[in-house]
């Protein structure tokens, strides 16, 4: 059986910058993204537990990172959007999927809030900004 690989270029960010309802729109020129989900333990051990350590679920929360080069001449979803978004603490929309068409593969959606941006001009280098969206509420899978 051949081993079904997905690549990473086809891995896409899409969010509303400019509220949590409406369309969706690939970020421009994304570089890299990261999706995250975390989930914390509550500890339960107990005099009965026979000296182990004893767990169970708590929360569960979820994060987006995105990097990506800064565009002058693009309409929705610069890097001033996002900065707009997190300055402003609106909530947008975001969906983390893959592209590829592969079977079995899972999007992602969720609304969150732009928690940190940085741009970023070096000397013989393009612009280039980063964003961190944290999660409210449930992350929906789909496959």
């Amino acid at each position: 059986m051949a081993l079904k690989t997905i690549s990473g270029s086809s891995i896409v960010l899409q969010v509303n910058t400019t509220s949590s309802t409406g369309a969706l729109a690939d970020v421009a020129a994304s570089t890299n993204g990261v999706l995250s989900i975390n989930s914390e333990v509550i500890d339960i051990t107990n005099k009965n537990s026979g000296g182990n350590k004893l767990y169970m679920h708590g929360v569960t929360s979820w994060s987006v990172e995105c990097d990506a080069f800064v565009l002058a001449d693009t309409t929705g979803n610069r890097s001033s959007d996002f900065a707009k978004a997190c300055a402003d603490g609106n909530s947008i929309n975001v969906k983390f999927y893959d592209t590829s068409g592969q079977t079995n593969s899972a999007t992602y959606t969720g609304v969150g809030f732009v928690t940190a941006w940085t741009e970023t001009g070096s000397v013989g280098e393009f612009a280039t900004y980063s964003v961190s969206i944290t999660g409210t509420s449930t992350l929906t899978v789909a496959t």
